[in-house]
């Protein structure tokens, strides 16, 4: 089939790219600068983004189906425009290009912070209600692109939404703003971990799941994507002995790297680097539902979840062999 990708240089992109390409796809990626994660393929390339009609039109002229991976992601709490802008009116206006254009179906990757995480201790599944108009900018930037992508299914134009928890995994090329957390911490920048937890899966069964999903799945649909509910000291502890790192993980409360995010936001911004934590993160790590519930992209999708022990082994071997942690 001839495919058409948003967000190919990402961190989803560069794990789905292969698995399309070696399925005899064609693939049309859409891209801005960073392309490291396209060297190694045989794609055609479109330059741009999706505020650019003209580009958008070249991703999608020819094709049958449109992936669309880009998104912005922030936790800052700063960027309420540039969210809308992008996740919102990018995605509404590739939507209806791509509707109008012949595209069959497409396959909207959005995550699962667009659904209503409470009550946590009760299992989260499709049925859940989006998350309400008090969330997070981020939060409410997929809720709204998600709600705006269904509502243009047609019976010429399919559309699937996936929801991923918190994405893992190699490669990483950018990296992620939980890959550069992993780096800091194996480098010493960031001396603990705090309380609470996440739900993380393996960006590589994220790809696998996409990939099927070309062919498999319902249109009007939604399909969550856990991995595994693990605390933040746990991952880290895991991260460490992988790397051979004989310091022991140090754990602090919630309550107390609350307090600090004010300071980390100033330290950061003197650095000119992203905050390591903030509130929205910590928020996140407080109210992430534990009970996540894949079963519906299990039976529809083929999706299968890697243990994460897997996953922080092939990680930490794969910011090595980059030379992420080099001299860690």
């Amino acid at each position: 089939m001839k495919i058409a990708v948003t967000g190919a240089t990402g961190h989803v992109g560069a794990s789905l790219l292969p698995l399309l390409i070696n399925q005899q796809h064609e693939v049309t990626a859409l891209i801005r600068d960073d392309v490291r994660a396209l060297d190694a393929y045989d794609l055609k390339t479109v330059k741009g983004n999706l505020f650019d009609e003209n580009s958008l039109r070249k991703l999608l002229e020819g094709n049958e189906i449109l992936i669309h991976c880009a998104s912005r992601i922030s936790i800052t709490g700063r960027e309420p425009e540039l969210l809308r802008k992008t996740n919102v009116e990018g995605t509404e206006r590739l939507t209806r290009m791509a509707a109008l254009s012949g595209i069959k179906r497409m396959i909207y990757i959005s995550s699962i912070h667009a659904f209503n995480q409470f009550p946590v201790d009760v299992p989260l599944n499709e049925s859940r209600d989006y998350v309400n108009d008090r969330a997070f900018d981020y939060d409410r930037s997929k809720r709204d692109a998600n709600k705006l992508v269904l509502n243009a299914a047609s019976g010429r134009f399919e559309v699937l939404t996936l929801h991923p928890t918190s994405i893992i995994g190699p490669p990483d090329f950018k990296p992620s703003l939980l890959g550069t957390a992993i780096i800091n911490f194996l480098s010493g920048s960031i001396p603990f971990a705090t309380s609470g937890g996440f739900d993380f899966v393996d960006v590589r069964d994220v790809a696998r799941a996409i990939s099927n999903a070309v062919t498999l799945g319902r249109s009007g649909e939604r399909y969550l994507l856990s991995g595994h509910y693990i605390s933040v000291a746990e991952l880290f502890e895991m991260i460490r002995k992988e790397a051979g790192k004989n310091s022991r993980t140090r754990v602090i409360p919630l309550s107390l790297a609350a307090i600090g995010v004010p300071f980390e936001r100033i330290v950061a911004s003197f650095q000119k680097r992203p905050p390591l934590f903030t509130r929205e993160s910590l928020e996140a790590l407080k109210t992430c539902n534990r009970h996540i519930d894949s079963s519906k992209a299990m039976n529809e999708l083929n999706f299968r979840r890697r243990p994460l022990s897997e996953t922080a082994r092939d990680l930490v071997s794969w910011f090595r062999q980059y030379g992420y942690l080099a001299g860690r």
